[in-house]
């Protein structure tokens, strides 16, 4: 099942959803989630497969891909400015918060996120994120949400008016009335970083 950048080979069986950012360059040209440089780090980090990426080795369910899925806080492409209408182009300001290693607080920078959002008065409406999350929650086999980076994590936060949790730790949570899972946050899977803190031990965990 794939829908406005989000990709879940099989509903049912369904254990780890991961939440993203938005869909960039490669995303666009291939119309499938996570194909550029953060899917092929995340194939390695979860499949230890480094000839596709995370999107692709769902998309062609591939051996154990099934237990996995993929949703992008936004179906738009976040970070190219040309791409978005007037709406979508609210928030576009997410993309230049700019963490300051040794001065930014980790706190202090979800709040500018969170600052952004709240400016926002429709972003449900233009972003669909609670409710689609909350669907693909209602998967009978999910047990762990894992939110790549500052901005997926900033829009749970916002949607669900969550408390901030601990960085690379699950957490329980109940996500509606009759529906707990455990979460978890993690940095972006970017160049960028030194290094993508997922550790596959945390799949066994759950």
């Amino acid at each position: 099942m794939m829908n406005n950048y989000d990709l879940i080979p099989d509903f049912n069986k369904l254990r780890h959803l991961f939440v993203l950012e938005s869909p960039h360059v490669d995303e666009l040209k291939l119309k499938l989630p996570c194909v550029g440089d953060a899917g092929k780090i995340m194939c390695q980090g979860v499949f230890n497969q480094s000839d596709l990426s995370f999107g692709e080795y769902l998309n062609e369910k591939r051996s154990g891909s099934e237990e996995f899925g993929i949703m992008n806080s936004f179906s738009f492409p976040l970070g190219i400015e040309s791409e978005l209408n007037f709406n979508q182009m609210k928030f576009s300001a997410l993309k230049k918060i700019k963490w300051f290693g040794g001065v930014s607080d980790r706190n202090s920078f979800y709040q500018e996120h969170l600052n952004v959002l709240s400016e926002i008065e429709n972003v449900e409406e233009l972003t669909q994120f609670k409710s689609r999350l909350l669907k693909y929650s209602y998967a009978s086999d999910l047990r762990l949400i894992i939110f790549c980076g500052y901005i997926a994590q900033a829009m749970y936060l916002y949607s669900f008016k969550s408390p901030i949790p601990a960085y690379n730790r699950i957490q329980k949570i109940e996500l509606s009335t009759d529906r707990h899972v455990s979460i978890l946050f993690v940095n972006h899977p970017s160049k960028k970083n030194d290094r993508w803190h997922f550790n596959r031990s945390i799949l066994r965990q759950t």
